[in-house]
């Protein structure tokens, strides 16, 4: 890391760790900026499951807003990762209810690749997600982070952490 330094190259190191208390304290010490990144707090949330979800159809039983917000709401806790892998599991939850009709559709359609294409957006339209979905996949995924865990990365970064 010193002989980095010696020259006046345009050199930036970025390191990162989930055990920051395990780093050696010469390694720290040449650390410039030691930065915690929380969970994302609900806003954050919000946005990450509007950007992973918005190529799919949400139900309209409720406003797409409403429903991403009761999301965001549930998911407190959640890393971003999490999130990715529910939105990932919510998703499919419409496709694994299509498989059946698609299969009679495929089996139906004709040559012309219009007709197919129309067909196959309609019948993803009818299959939207659901608030039902979400709290499907919500109940066999769980979020990989845990309080004590958090409370630990916070205390360290009070201690030896900077802005």
């Amino acid at each position: 890391m010193d002989g980095l330094l010696a020259n006046n190259t345009d050199v930036f190191v970025l390191a990162a760790s989930n055990l920051p208390w395990d780093l050696d304290a010469a390694f720290l010490r040449r650390m410039e900026k030691r930065i915690l990144i929380p969970l994302p707090p609900k806003q954050s949330r919000k946005e990450m499951i509007r950007s992973h979800l918005s190529e799919f159809p949400l139900s309209t039983s409720l406003h797409k807003e409403e429903l991403i917000d009761a999301f965001a709401e549930q998911t407190d806790g959640f890393s971003g990762s999490d999130i990715k892998a529910l939105c990932k599991e919510v998703s499919m939850k419409p496709l694994r209810r299509m498989l059946t009709q698609l299969e009679h559709t495929v089996g139906s359609l004709d040559q012309n690749t219009g007709a197919q294409s129309e067909k196959l957006t309609l019948l993803i339209k009818k299959n939207p997600i659901t608030e039902q979905d979400f709290n499907d996949s919500l109940s066999i995924m769980n979020q990989s982070t845990d309080v004590a865990l958090c409370n630990r990365h916070k205390k360290w970064s009070e201690a030896h952490g900077s802005c």
